[in-house]
């Protein structure tokens, strides 16, 4: 909940990379030459949290990191050293994950995102399988605390999406997608089950379609420089196989300026517009751990949302780093819908630890405050707020 500490499972076992960590160091074979910092690294760790909606969760997870290091080509007809121009490759990673809860509750998960040499290739996927509660609060930008209801969404996911370089920084490539969700758990006499809600009958949900980038960050875990432009389309069809019929269109610019010394202003622009009829579980939700934190996620959603944010980074030697963040955002069936008055704010601290330090993989911890959400007479106005503790940047 964010109303108290939301646990990501990430957060237990990374912790592990300090205690625990296992390391080799390898050269890639290749024609041309590869220098000794290529590096591998496999983490093995339990899982133990506590969530209200799970109780007691237990588990174990693994990631393999690994990075070829740096790579070199020969840029002239001899093969001097200093006739090599060198050739960075982003690091990558593996993962796995089994959780079980007390309240019978299960997630498996499979997943990772690879670079090839160069960074001529890029893979993210993820197959994982969920049994897990959540809470539905209906439709809109204003919905109300008083209408939040539970239900249960059992689901095997897959998403598997690839692009290549098709010059410098562009990339093009393609989004997948599959999930079969079957709803249950639901409360008597609530929304979901009083109401028409697309989705609530749970169905096949399959989808594809374009996807490109532009990215000039100088690292993808800890930028201090540079602009990632994403935009994808996908496309969710009866002839795919689809129960639901939707276009899911998704824009993201993330903008980063070095201020002073080590210091970084960071600016993030997400939106997401949804044509057609998607399932109520699939609709843009504001909030959660990376968008408009402090503002608990699935609260408001719907077809079409916007939200602008902005973070000041200030790293603390290599290991640590302090950050102050702020956002605004809102959620609207039609574009037009869209209105000042209607916006959500964010704002909040963290702090960062560098898992390795080399790569900038840091263990993210942040507390933030989202907008007044409803009033209690005997409490006043209560307000959104919420302790996020998992792996990687919010953007």
């Amino acid at each position: 909940m964010r109303s108290g500490i939301q646990f990501i499972f990430y957060s237990i076992y990374f912790l592990f990379i300090l205690c625990f960590p296992y390391n080799s160091f390898s050269q890639i074979i290749d024609s041309t030459a590869t220098d000794t910092t290529s590096k591998k690294r496999i983490i093995f760790a339990p899982i133990i949290a506590y969530q209200p909606e799970t109780s007691w969760a237990f588990g174990a997870g693994a990631v393999y990191y690994f990075k070829p290091g740096n790579h070199y080509i020969s840029n002239t007809a001899g093969y001097s050293t200093d006739s090599l121009m060198l050739l960075s490759t982003n690091p990558s990673q593996l993962k796995a994950i089994a959780v079980y809860t007390l309240e019978n509750q299960f997630q498996f998960e499979l997943g990772g995102d690879v670079y090839t040499i160069d960074n001529n290739y890029f893979l993210s996927f993820n197959f994982a399988y969920f049994r897990y509660p959540a809470s539905f609060f209906g439709i809109g930008n204003n919905t109300l605390a008083e209408n939040q209801e539970r239900y249960t969404n059992t689901h095997p996911y897959i998403r598997f999406n690839a692009q290549k370089k098709i010059i410098n920084n562009f990339y093009a490539g393609a989004k997948l997608f599959f999930e079969h969700t079957k709803i249950s758990g639901i409360d008597s006499g609530k929304i979901l089950d009083t109401e028409n809600i697309i989705g609530e009958e749970g169905g096949l949900n399959t989808g594809i379609g374009p996807w490109i980038k532009y990215d000039t960050r100088n690292n993808i875990n800890y930028p201090s420089k540079g602009i990632q432009i994403d935009v994808s389309s996908v496309f969710h069809e009866k002839f795919l196989g689809s129960d639901y019929t939707y276009i899911d269109n998704t824009l993201e610019i993330s903008y980063f300026l070095n201020t002073f010394k080590t210091q970084v202003i960071a600016f993030n622009a997400y939106s997401k517009f949804q044509k057609g009829s998607p399932p109520f579980n699939r609709m843009a939700e504001l909030g959660g751990s990376y968008y408009m934190r402090g503002n608990y996620e699935g609260r408001f959603r719907d077809k079409n949302y916007i939200t602008l944010q902005t973070e000041y980074r200030i790293p603390l030697g290599n290991f640590f780093a302090i950050h102050f963040f702020g956002g605004v955002g809102e959620v609207a069936n039609e574009f037009s819908a869209f209105t000042m008055d209607g916006l959500k704010y964010s704002f909040g601290a963290g702090g960062r630890f560098f898992l390795i330090p080399e790569d900038k993989l840091s263990l993210r911890i942040d507390y933030a405050f989202g907008s007044k959400s409803d009033y209690d007479p005997a409490k006043g106005i209560i307000h959104d707020r919420g302790l996020y503790v998992t792996i990687g940047e919010a953007f």
